[in-house]
């Protein structure tokens, strides 16, 4: 039988295998992110493959190999605190500092009804060509208006990044 490439055991360090890399991080308390703020986190799940939150910045994950990668996240929004209408809470995905080009990492949401206060979901999602060593954020991206989080013993933000190649 031909050797499998696809277990660690048969792996060897320079021969080209998936070796996984990853990390969720989430924010377990209430957060106010002016424009072009980062949302910061408090919190580390599992990680793997030079995936870390970094232990200088909390707004920062570090990705240490390069590949693609999906990067998801969700975000509570608390338009109760920040009855602003409509309120168009923008995050954006930034990679090594900068906003990923053509819109990739732009997620919004629009309340546009004062009577649509409370706490509202924005989630995104893309999947992203990473060079080793770079930096992810999630960052307030609406010109006009700060983004409040909810806490009601639900996270506040949570991000995911998965290595898929």
């Amino acid at each position: 039988m031909g050797k499998s490439y696809y277990s660690n055991s048969d792996c060897c360090p320079d021969c080209g295998c998936f070796r996984p890399a990853y990390g969720t991080f989430w924010k377990t308390e209430f957060v106010t992110v002016p424009f072009a703020s980062a949302f910061p986190f408090n919190q580390t799940g599992p990680t793997a493959g030079g995936v870390c939150l970094s232990t200088t910045n909390p707004t920062l994950v570090h990705v240490t190999k390069a590949g693609d990668y999906r990067v998801s996240f969700i975000s509570t929004i608390n338009t109760t605190q920040n009855p602003v209408f409509p309120n168009i809470p923008i995050i954006s995905i930034f990679l090594n500092g900068a906003r990923l080009a053509n819109a990739q990492g732009e997620f919004a949401l629009q309340i546009n009804d004062p009577d649509e206060t409370g706490c509202h979901q924005l989630s995104g999602e893309t999947i992203i060509s990473i060079p080793a060593n770079s930096t992810i954020q999630l960052v307030n991206n609406n010109p006009t208006q700060q983004i409040i989080t909810c806490d009601n013993d639900i996270n506040a933000v949570e991000l995911t990044i998965i290595k898929l190649s």
